[in-house]
């Protein structure tokens, strides 16, 4: 037992100095998008701790100096404790500060020494795993579906055909740095809930991959066990236990082969015939999907409930989506929307099983039939995914309407990524079943015009509240058959793809209405430097204006453009994710409208 004041320890400064600096981190974090009421409210009752101890110590302070300071000093007797008091004191009173400057020095030299024996520890076993990989077929021909190439080093070892090794320039691409990244899961990765332990898993896991550290693979390995242990889901169960032998593999280098086993079951557009009789209007927008009060809405999990590009929520568990800690971008942010205009129930499909065909993967219908082709990155660069054999992955981070629709005939809407000819295949699937869908990013939305479907499918249009839940769409504009289009168009390469939207879109409606518009495409070099799009639209006196608005630039330059002359109409695509871009939608309800795949023709 230690006799003194109360909060005049190390602990107690410790605790002050953390107290000062919590708000000042998050506050980083809010300023990158990575914060959230929940943490905040666990900051505010630290800081609320910590003004209690301050208030103590002046308490304790004014105390002393007007009880025993003054006693001492007005007894002529104590003149050498005074001069203790007024010499040697003060200079004292810095030994905790610099204690606990050693303390902390410490501490963090020792987490440097702990990473650096774990970024080279070989366990006995390991080593000797790898002796009899690097002698490979001399004394063996090995275990089923064994590499035919030995690793030459301790490390991980992700299957062939994977390419991690491009993670890094991904996540460059999204953060400032690696080192954010990293930090980013540290301060996630927390003691989960036996149930919850999946997440974790897969946070350690892409630690594991993306650092080539075996130590976060070993972790994952536990961690997958804990989840199987504790579920009372069979898939989780299930997905769990395949978490744990895709962990052996990447750290043995032994996976299983077992060839092309399937055949991929084709998706054909049926359509409604175009106009046959003459018209003068094309009207887009009128389209519209009804979101009941409570509907069910089913979504992917990449950039919904995580993003592990972003480093958001790493070590959330991806069937579970929250309105107060979602990801607020993209599907997450229109999730957000759903849930609170029309208090719809967000489902993130998750554990998606992908079928290697060829050289492609492929996305299973609802029979589990591989039928709709996956963007190969959202496989092979995802370092979360879970290889099963050399044909088949599980896919966490689901990403695009592909990758959900086997597990979504019974939802009232999907909503989902739409630049993939494959994510479009999809959403035929869907709608031809009677479920409405909701792709914001449509790239490829001029595919499906005219197709006909029981439910409706709509790209990057609004969402509104309604009486009885929310309306999505139903914004409508008219364009005559012989007025000047301006679109924007851009090269086939990330990210200036997505500003061929609008391009892309106007010539199918062409080739629908069998009718030639007048179409002036211009070219966007720049990300989120579309401007020059609209100085050729005002150049050329157009009043109809094909385009995608990412940017503060981009939004300003239409919202002036339209503000000069009510009669200028912006279709937008591939808009409704961005903030600055979607305002448009808003500020100018009578003059934006959306690309609609039923076109009106009057």
């Amino acid at each position: 037992m230690i006799a003194g004041l109360p909060g005049l320890g190390i602990t107690s400064l410790f605790y002050l100095l953390l107290a000062v600096l919590m708000p000042l981190y998050e506050l980083t974090r809010a300023l990158k998008g990575r914060s959230n009421a929940t943490r905040w409210g666990l900051i505010a009752k630290v800081v609320f701790l910590a003004a209690g101890v301050a208030l103590m110590l002046a308490g304790e302070y004014w105390v002393i100096e007007n009880t025993v300071v003054r006693w001492v000093r007005s007894d002529p007797s104590a003149a050498g404790l005074v001069k203790a008091m007024t010499t040697v004191a003060p200079q004292l009173s810095i030994a905790p500060f610099v204690v606990l400057a050693v303390v902390i020095g410490s501490m963090y030299l020792m987490r440097l020494m702990q990473w650096l024996r774990e970024s080279v520890r070989v366990t006995a076993s390991q080593a000797a795993l790898a002796v009899l990989l690097a002698a490979g077929p001399l004394f063996s021909s090995g275990p089923p579906g064994a590499a035919e190439a030995a690793p030459s080093a301790i490390a991980v070892y992700p299957p062939l055909g994977f390419d991690f090794a491009a993670a890094p320039d991904m996540i460059r691409g999204e953060l400032e740095t690696m080192d954010v990244f990293y930090q980013s899961y540290f301060d996630e990765m927390h003691g989960p809930k036996p149930d919850r332990a999946y997440g974790l898993a897969l946070a350690n896991q892409v630690l594991g991959i993306v650092r080539n550290d075996p130590t976060f693979i070993a972790r994952a390995h536990a961690l997958f066990e804990m989840q199987r242990g504790a579920s009372a889901a069979a898939k989780q169960r299930q997905l769990a236990e395949f978490g744990m032998r895709y962990t052996d593999s990447l750290l043995t280098g032994v996976y299983k082969k077992v060839g092309d086993t399937a055949a991929v079951q084709p998706v054909s557009y049926v359509k409604d015939p175009g106009p046959t009789g003459p018209f003068t209007t094309i009207i887009l927008g009128r389209s519209a999907i009804y979101v009941k009060r409570g509907a069910i809405v089913k979504t992917q999990v990449d950039r919904v409930t995580r993003d592990w590009a972003m480093a958001r929520n790493p070590a959330r568990v991806p069937w579970e989506f929250q309105v107060e800690d979602h990801v607020p971008w993209h599907e997450g942010e229109k999730s957000r929307e759903l849930a609170e205009l029309a208090g719809a129930r967000i489902v993130p499909v998750w554990g998606m099983k992908a079928t290697r065909v060829g050289a492609r993967w492929y996305a299973p219908d609802a029979s589990g039939a591989p039928r709709f082709e996956i963007s190969p990155d959202k496989v092979r660069n995802y370092p979360s995914t879970i290889v099963v054999n050399d044909h088949s992955v599980i896919v966490n981070d689901t990403h695009g309407i592909s990758a959900i629709a086997w597990d979504a005939l019974d939802a009232d809407l999907v909503m989902g990524c739409g630049d993939h000819k494959g994510k479009m295949d999809a959403a035929f699937y869907l709608a031809e079943r009677g479920v409405n869908v909701y792709a914001p990013t449509d790239r490829l939305m001029g595919l499906l015009i005219g197709a006909r479907t029981k439910g409706t499918i709509i790209g990057s249009a609004p969402i509104r509240k309604t009486a009885d839940g929310a309306v999505i769409g139903n914004q409508a504009v008219s364009i005559s058959v012989d007025e000047p289009i301006v679109v924007s168009t851009a090269e086939a390469r990330y990210p200036l793809q997505y500003y061929d939207t609008p391009k892309r879109y106007f010539e199918a409606l062409a080739a629908y209405a069998n009718r030639p518009l007048k179409i002036s495409a211009v070219e966007v070099t720049t990300y989120g430097q579309a401007m020059n799009v609209v100085e050729e639209a005002r150049r050329l006196g157009a009043k109809v204006l094909g385009l995608r608005v990412k940017s503060k630039k981009e939004h300003d330059a239409v919202a002036a453009w339209l503000q000069e002359d009510p009669a200028r109409r912006a279709i937008l695509f591939h808009t409704a994710v961005y903030p600055d871009g979607y305002k448009l939608f808003f500020e100018f309800p009578r003059q934006t409208a959306f690309g609609d795949t039923r076109p009106v023709f009057e």
